[in-house]
């Protein structure tokens, strides 16, 4: 059997990092975890050719050489024009079609209209493929497989296999990923891990992880690997006794050849011996999912993790420790004030934290948020799937309030004054990491591309030349980190300017207040330096 493995790419919405990824001439940030596990997952006899579609797309012959094709979703609605693209040609050639991925959710409500929009899919197989995918290929190798397989159950992550990493082309990536949890132990009521992955989150063994992390080594990977778990310490105690010893001994053998990024909770930040072990293992940044800073809209989505903690203290720990914060924040709460805004743009930039990640909120079907607001009525179907609209309508702060504050502080954060302030705020702290880039032609021609397009090509040049000498003056060490982070402040910057254009300012500003132009701007667009 001849399969074809196929990752729809996203269109250019604002996360998908296009700019971002350009600067270092990369066409995807990771390939896709699970369509790799997929891969891994079927006979060992069939052939296999992988296609994320961000970076390569199959020729003609390719679709005609395959006997069945796997698509997988992981971004809901956000990938169908390139999934059904692809599925016409496919469906031309006759070609079998199986569709899979987190992008399937059976118990959602627009589950049904996806099954119609799909309707040229042969077969569903959805929610974990360690379980579903075997129970498919049994009745294909019957000649009576179903439409749709799903399962209620949760797999068993020690029977999962390593990802078919050698079906990639290095080149395309800025990162390779890896998973040791899935699942997490909070309930937070925006959030659909809980529903798609589990609660309190299932792991694989150290030696798994080890041994997906010493596959992408023999294949002569270098450089930052995204740990794809929802929260590295859903299990402390085994993140702490287990596994990140042995990562330290681990990369300490093979002269530290990764640096690591991955998602955790605020209790990093309160744990000294957490702190080590990650610096240890050669982390070189962690996303917090800070989401507000105020209590009372935490309280509304059981954010309890967070609700009582010092944030300031807790991201300061942690850059201290010598790892960078990155963290999501979300507006458009009930309780929100007019002031959040000001208010997360100062918290933002005390802390030097250089990769805010701003969303309004959106209940997402299968979340216990989505249902409540279905319940009263507030869901605006039109906006879901657009991390720039708010879908749940009757916001108490005013939908243009909420527009105009939400543009103001997306354009203040990528500004390029602010980031650069940010930039040498965390620097002032950071410890310097314990990896070290080893000497490459790869790796020069990345730093050349960074200074022509950040430093010779941009509107920030004088900013980037300006941080550049207060690094080497200040803090040498820390370099290969200011290099890093370059491409996420030029990225984002041109990416705020294609999306919060003039005219939708001008439209938000009118229809919130058409007199807006006679007094100071409210919110963080008049502040004073």
């Amino acid at each position: 059997m001849k399969a074809l493995l196929l990752f729809p790419a996203s269109p250019d919405v604002f996360f998908n990092l296009h700019h971002v990824l350009g600067v270092p001439g990369k066409k995807a940030l990771v390939p896709p975890l699970g369509l790799l596990t997929v891969a891994a997952l079927l006979p060992k006899e069939w052939d296999k050719r992988f296609f994320d579609l961000h970076a390569r797309q199959p020729s003609d012959d390719d679709i005609e050489w395959a006997d069945i094709a796997f698509i997988s979703l992981t971004a809901g609605n956000v990938q169908d024009e390139s999934a059904l693209a692809m599925i016409a040609r496919l469906k031309k050639a006759g070609v079998r079609i199986v569709a899979g991925g987190t992008g399937f959710f059976p118990e959602a409500d627009a589950f049904a209209a996806q099954l119609e929009t799909y309707k040229d899919v042969d077969h569903f197989v959805l929610r974990e493929a360690e379980i579903t995918l075997p129970l498919f290929l049994a009745d294909l190798a019957q000649g009576q497989p179903k439409r749709q397989y799903t399962t209620t159950e949760w797999a068993d992550l020690t029977k999962s296999p390593i990802p078919m990493y050698d079906l990639l082309h290095f080149e395309d990536y800025a990162e390779m990923d890896v998973q040791m949890f899935r699942g997490c132990p909070y309930g937070c009521a925006f959030c659909v891990i809980p529903a798609l992955m589990g609660r309190p989150g299932r792991a694989k063994t150290v030696a798994q992880f080890l041994a997906e992390l010493q596959r992408l080594f023999d294949l002569g990977w270098r450089g930052f690997v995204e740990i794809n778990d929802d929260n590295l310490i859903a299990d402390l105690k085994l993140a702490k006794r287990e596994l990140l010893p042995a990562l330290v001994e681990w990369q300490i053998e093979r002269g530290m050849p990764f640096k690591f990024h991955v998602c955790i909770d605020v209790r990093v930040g309160e744990d000294d011996e957490l702190l080590a072990l990650l610096y240890a293992s050669g982390f070189h940044s962690v996303f917090l999912g800070i989401e507000n800073l105020d209590p009372e809209c935490l309280d509304e989505v059981h954010k309890t993790v967070n609700a009582t903690r010092d944030m300031d203290a807790i991201v300061q720990r942690i850059q201290r420790a010598g790892i960078l914060v990155y963290c999501g924040l979300m507006v458009g709460f009930d309780h929100d004030k007019p002031a959040v805004f000001e208010k997360m743009a100062a918290f933002v930039e005390r802390n030097g934290i250089i990769m805010p990640s701003l969303t309004k909120v959106n209940a997402v079907p299968g979340t216990e948020l989505y249902q409540r607001m279905k319940l009263a009525g507030r869901i605006d179907h039109t906006a879901i799937g657009d991390a720039h609209k708010a879908n749940i309508r009757d916001v108490p702060m005013g939908a243009q309030a909420l527009d105009r504050g939400y543009v103001d502080l997306m354009e203040r954060l990528w500004t390029p004054k602010y980031f650069y302030r940010r930039v040498r705020t965390a620097l002032e702290v950071l410890k310097a990491p314990v990896h070290t880039d080893k000497p490459s032609l790869a790796n020069l021609r990345i730093l050349l591309r960074i200074v022509l397009r950040v430093g010779v090509l941009s509107e920030e040049r004088r900013e980037f030349w300006s941080g550049l000498a207060w690094t080497v003056i200040h803090r040498p060490k820390l370099l290969p980190v200011y290099f890093a982070v370059q491409p996420l402040g030029y990225g984002f910057r041109k990416r705020c300017a294609e999306v919060f254009d003039d005219a939708y300012r001008a439209r938000s500003a009118a229809a919130a207040e058409p007199k807006r132009a006679a007094r100071p701007a409210p919110g963080v667009a008049g502040q004073a330096e």
